[in-house]
């Protein structure tokens, strides 16, 4: 099997992730939040609304990049080609065990620790070296989009053991 398929194949299986996300996202808001009553009605008392929105862009996101992953042509066998074949798929492999985690841990951690370790982990996995950034970075990221959740949009975030709220941390 040449090195550039093989380097597709694990391309759309990443994809492919992310694709099963956005299944997942649009059967809550179909079958799950509508049994709740909560997928009905104006922005504010409409649950699914803002998850219909996202798992909408993520899966337009998803057919662009397919598409220009099938259009581009396979590289050519190189020396370096299988040891980047095995980085993506090592890179997968750890993208995957790291949303397992932020899915196990939410709960128990909270939004702003799991969050911010969830984060950091991609970093890592992505190759970052940069200290400033694994400190920054995954604080910052944590605290705008619970900034966006429980100020703009008042949605209770799992506070974990801790009981952290954007009030907490931010003093």
């Amino acid at each position: 099997m040449p090195t550039g398929f093989r380097g597709k194949i694990a391309e759309l299986a990443f994809l492919g992730i992310f694709a099963l996300i956005t299944a997942v996202a649009f059967f809550e808001t179909r079958v799950t939040l509508v049994a709740k009553r909560a997928a009905s009605g104006d922005a504010f008392s409409n649950s699914a609304l803002f998850l219909e929105i996202i798992a909408g862009l993520m899966a337009a996101f998803v057919l662009v990049i397919a598409v220009q992953t099938l259009a581009r042509g396979a590289r050519p066998a190189s020396d370096e080609a299988p040891t980047l074949a095995g980085r993506t798929a090592l890179r997968l492999i750890g993208f995957v065990v790291i949303v397992a985690f932020y899915v196990a841990s939410f709960r128990l951690l909270g939004y702003y620790i799991a969050t911010t370790l969830t984060v950091a982990g991609m970093l890592a996995v992505m190759g970052t070296r940069s200290r400033l950034a694994f400190l920054v970075f995954p604080l910052a990221v944590s605290l705008i989009i619970g900034f966006v959740f429980e100020i703009l949009f008042n949605v209770v975030l799992p506070l974990g053991f801790l009981g952290l709220t954007l009030q907490s941390v931010l003093g």
